[in-house]
């Protein structure tokens, strides 16, 4: 206080104004303020007035002076050293409340302040969080070995003795969270992997296995951590998908698992656990967008490990598109099964739910087009056909070595019943309509041709609509004239009649 009090002084003494003297006051009363939070954070045992303080400071920290005054020699070990984060002594998972907020207090504090370079020595000083800063990713992954001792710090807390952890309480769920978070910060740096490193990969997505299926003690907690978990899986390798599978002969007693989860000699839990995961995010889906941000990971996890891996592939597209029967009287997109309700996200508001969505399907039916619009009407498939360049029904031929030959199309006998009243617009099944044009004559069906040709003319000139053709890409494109759509009809006849 002695040492404040003259520093305030001598530089209020040598203020020559009103605008110096307020700015002089407001240091003082900053530095005041954060010397008394840090004496009380030092003298303190009571970890939930620490927590209360470290929030306070947070605060203030939004305030560039007052980051000056916490960057100053002593103050940022202070901090550390409150919550033992300086130490090598292994953190009592009671005390992670309070090193989680010290960890997030100075990842601020160093994300904010632009004047912190790499030869600083608090650099060194502070925690693993503060180093998820894009610049420092490939220090904290390279340099530090952080993602081999942090797959380790996961490891530890699933089984932290001979005998591996029943159930994970909250505060054990709160620290896998935070290591999961630095993991993914630190997983997405670019560039090629060696061997050891896809080693650590098989080794992170093998841990995370154990994670989706070991107990946890709050439901709410459960889905928080499975929540991260999928987010890690969104930028692992797709060759790391495999751990997630076990042999059907191992079976782990400690670790949740599910009933009829046998399929083709692998362990199908994390599987089933991570389609779970997804029917809960599509119930709660809304059209306006609320509530989808958990959506797109994990539609985008289960994308990346289907085409990865056949086993996972093909079981997912039992659960999600089982062969079609009598179901194919409703529309693709009525009906509770996870395939209606991925198909109702093929018209979302979001541009990348439905994206993905439909890629999901489109992956499950491995990359077919015609299967594609089997289990989904052409009306819905038709996005992702002209994305694609497929609207002309011709599969890109480079897609396909990344699936197996073997057919996976087989129809049960009430498709094939249903199968040639179909609409393969709308993918339903339709009463056999009689043909309004069986009892007009000739006089009348020229009637009704030109007042067709008519409207569709108006609609034209108005620009509500655009004759379009399908391009060589298998892409939309318009057309400027009747002779170019007269050109592409006779190409299609003659390339049929050769076909023939």
């Amino acid at each position: 206080m002695n040492n404040l009090l003259e520093l305030f002084f001598q530089e209020g003494t040598s203020c020559a104004g009103s605008a110096a003297l307020q700015k002089c006051l407001e240091s003082f009363i900053s530095e005041l303020i954060f010397e008394g939070l840090l004496k009380e954070l030092t003298d303190t045992a009571d970890n939930h007035l620490k927590c209360l303080i470290l929030e306070c400071i947070k605060i203030l920290s939004r305030d560039k002076l007052f980051i000056e005054h916490i960057l100053k020699a002593g103050h940022v070990q202070t901090v550390l050293q409150c919550a033992q984060l300086a130490s090598a002594r292994v953190p009592n998972v009671q005390e992670f409340e309070v090193q989680l907020f010290d960890m997030k207090l100075l990842h601020l504090i160093t994300g904010l302040n632009s004047a912190i370079s790499d030869d600083d020595p608090n650099r060194d000083s502070l925690p693993l969080i503060s180093l998820t800063i894009p610049c420092l990713r490939p220090k904290l992954r390279y340099d530090l070995h952080g993602l081999t001792y942090l797959i380790e710090v996961l490891d530890l807390m699933l089984q932290p003795g001979e005998e591996p952890i029943r159930s994970l309480d909250s505060s054990h769920v709160n620290l896998c969270i935070e290591v999961l978070k630095v993991l993914f910060n630190i997983t997405i740096v670019e560039g090629s992997l060696n061997e050891e490193e896809e080693a650590h990969f098989m080794r992170l997505v093998s841990v995370l296995h154990d994670l989706l299926l070991c107990p946890v003690q709050s439901a709410d907690k459960k889905h928080e951590l499975h929540c991260h978990t999928v987010h890690l899986l969104t930028v692992v390798p797709s060759d790391s998908y495999e751990e997630l599978l076990t042999p059907a002969e191992i079976k782990v007693t400690h670790l949740l698992t599910c009933e009829d989860s046998e399929y083709e000699g692998k362990n199908m839990d994390a599987i089933i656990v991570l389609l779970e995961f997804l029917k809960i995010q599509l119930d709660k889906a809304s059209p306006s967008g609320a509530s989808n941000e958990l959506l797109c990971p994990i539609l985008h996890s289960l994308c990346r490990m289907c085409r990865a891996n056949r086993i996972i592939r093909k079981y997912c597209r039992m659960q999600i598109l089982p062969y079609l029967g009598d179901e194919v009287r409703k529309l693709p997109e009525e009906g509770h099964l996870l395939r209606n309700k991925l198909c109702k996200l093929f018209t979302h508001n979001s541009f990348e739910i439905k994206s993905l969505s439909a890629d999901f399907i489109f992956v499950l039916c491995k990359e077919n087009s015609g299967r594609f619009i089997k289990y989904t009407g052409y009306g819905n498939a038709a996005g992702l056909l002209a994305e694609r360049g497929l609207m002309a029904g011709i599969n890109n031929s480079s897609s396909q070595p990344l699936y197996s030959s073997e057919s996976e199309d087989s129809e049960t006998e009430e498709y094939a019943k249903l199968k040639e009243n179909v609409n393969p617009v709308t993918g339903r099944w339709e009463e056999p309509k009689a043909n309004v044009m069986d009892d007009m004559s000739d006089e009348q069906k020229e009637y009704v041709a030109n007042e067709l040709l008519n409207k569709i003319d108006q609609l034209q000139r108005s620009g509500v609509i655009k004759p379009m053709k399908v391009s060589e890409s298998g892409r939309p494109v318009v057309v400027d004239s009747v002779a170019e759509l007269v050109e592409t009809c006779n190409i299609r006849r003659s390339s049929s009649e050769d076909s023939d």
